[in-house]
């Protein structure tokens, strides 16, 4: 099924529905019990998007904002310096990333780059860009990868709205000789009058589509790897 099919979707079910749906009332809480004495200091919980044996997808509203904070956990079958190049090398990225139409970088020195990414519209959404510094720190058999908005470094275009408070982190780690823990944490909101129950379901739906994309891109890798072996 693709993007625009679920999103379709999502629109319809959610203007039948009133827009009384809410992310609490139709999942399950993941978090422990605590034992703070308060209502004010618990921890806000984390619902299920989807899980199955190599990926689980979270997510956690933001009360003061109503936007959502979705993580994700990710075991695959490649190499660290796979993952490395499928989210830093900007071709790579569009092979896979749902929702983005083209990138432009502005800067780049070492592992710090300024990037502007444009966002594919699809219908009821404005057009949308995401102007950031996206940093990498490399350590022995893992790295960082951080992505902030960087918004004051360009005028947004009057043709499209600009992402705000992007905060993403990707923490990935070889754990053994083909087996790589990906760890992926991300927030923004995105800027003009979309509805924070809407932004939430395109984000949950494009979020879900990209770690698919990204799997289907590295079983490719392997796969071709695989058979290059067998030939030779």
């Amino acid at each position: 099924m693709t993007v625009l099919t679920d999103l379709l979707r999502i629109w319809r079910y959610l203007l039948l529905t009133a827009c009384i749906l809410t992310f609490p009332a139709i999942a399950t809480s993941d978090a422990p019990n605590s034992d703070f004495p308060t209502q004010q200091s618990l921890p806000l919980p984390w619902y299920t998007h989807m899980q199955n044996e190599w990926l689980w997808i979270q997510y956690r509203d933001k009360p003061d904002t109503g936007f959502v904070e979705i993580k994700a956990s990710l075991t695959l079958q490649t190499q660290l310096n796979k993952i490395r190049y499928l989210l830093t090398d900007k071709k790579a990225v569009l092979s896979w990333v749902a929702g983005v139409k083209r990138i432009v970088v502005f800067e780049k020195q070492n592992d710090h780059q300024v990037q502007l990414t444009i966002l594919d519209p699809i219908w009821p959404v404005h057009a949308r860009e995401m102007l950031t510094t996206n940093s990498l720190i490399n350590n022995t058999n893992q790295f960082t990868l951080t992505v902030q908005d960087h918004n004051q470094y360009l005028k947004p275009n009057p043709n499209r709205i600009r992402v705000e408070r992007v905060n993403i982190t990707w923490q990935v780690k070889q754990l053994e000789d083909n087996i790589v823990d990906v760890q992926y944490l991300g927030y923004f909101q995105p800027g003009g009058s979309l509805p924070a129950w809407l932004s939430n379901e395109i984000f949950l739906v494009l979020i879900s589509d990209s770690l698919t994309n990204l799997k289907a891109v590295i079983d490719g890798i392997e796969s071709a790897k695989g058979t290059t072996a067998e030939i030779q």
